[in-house]
């Protein structure tokens, strides 16, 4: 686990506060090594991190573990390198391959790799859209665009593909 020590910063031209909480260092087993879990629903990644003792984070605490609360687009700095992380390649790589994808407080492959499964709902004018959930941080052949720290997509939580994954958090 990544401890992440929470602070105001701005999010979405809004200040908010997020505050302590853990995330886990890699992509869910989280063992460096092991391949990510991915073709998982948002119901199983929910169900897997509760039986862990923890829980999806939420798009603020995903966004602030990625930015570290500073005004970047990678979890690594401002400049896009497609060498740090694998954002464009052909294939899911085992987690922890590339180290030099990691975020200030020490979490890895938030950009890239597999998207992940985030705990808020997407809503379309005020209403959540049918089904639709977040995920956030690209996966490994979408590229630059998709894998920035401010960028969410959204899937349809029943479906599980082979681009998408999750990690858990949990507050103490």
């Amino acid at each position: 686990m990544a401890l992440v020590r929470g602070h105001s910063y701005r999010f979405k031209r809004k200040e908010v506060s997020v505050g302590d909480f853990c995330i886990d260092k890699w992509e869910y087993p989280n063992t460096q090594g092991a391949y990510p879990m991915v073709f998982i629903s948002f119901q199983k990644a929910e169900d897997y991190c509760r039986v862990a003792g923890k829980r999806l984070c939420s798009e603020l605490q995903w966004d602030y573990a990625c930015t570290g609360g500073r005004d970047i687009g990678y979890p690594y700095g401002s400049d896009y390198s497609k060498k740090r992380c694998n954002t464009e390649g052909d294939t899911l790589f085992p987690i922890g391959t590339n180290l030099a994808c990691v975020s200030l407080h020490g979490a890895y492959d938030l950009s890239g790799n597999a998207y992940e499964w985030v705990a808020d709902d997407v809503t379309e004018e005020g209403n959540i859209a049918f089904s639709s959930r977040q995920v956030r941080g690209g996966n490994w052949y979408l590229g630059e665009e998709h894998a920035k720290c401010d960028k969410k997509s959204q899937q349809n939580g029943e479906y599980a593909t082979r681009h998408t994954g999750f990690r858990c958090c949990y507050n103490f």
